[in-house]
């Protein structure tokens, strides 16, 4: 059901234009400089978009993907053990 919130955004990406919400889970180690810094960037060439960011632990973060609540994770890199059905990747 999560995913009916992008159809608006899906379909104006269909005819070209980047436009919606992006919501981010942010950790510690990149919520201080990378992650507003790329925030910037990102809405200075594509306005129509708008980011939420969550600050909060990573497991609950980690749940919140898993519902779709949340985009994507930024932050340090958790081992595989610890959360095994997730996929990270190095900046």
């Amino acid at each position: 059901l999560n995913e009916l919130r992008h159809i608006e955004t899906d379909l104006a990406a269909i005819l070209g234009t980047l436009q919606g919400v992006v919501h981010v889970g942010a950790l510690p180690l990149g919520r201080t400089r990378i992650l507003p810094e790329a925030i910037v960037r990102l809405m200075a060439e594509h306005p129509a978009i708008q980011v939420i960011t969550n600050e909060s632990p990573f497991d609950l973060l980690a749940t919140e993907l898993r519902a779709g609540d949340v985009d994507f994770i930024f932050g340090a890199l958790r081992s595989a053990a610890y959360a095994s059905d997730l996929t990270g990747e190095a900046l």
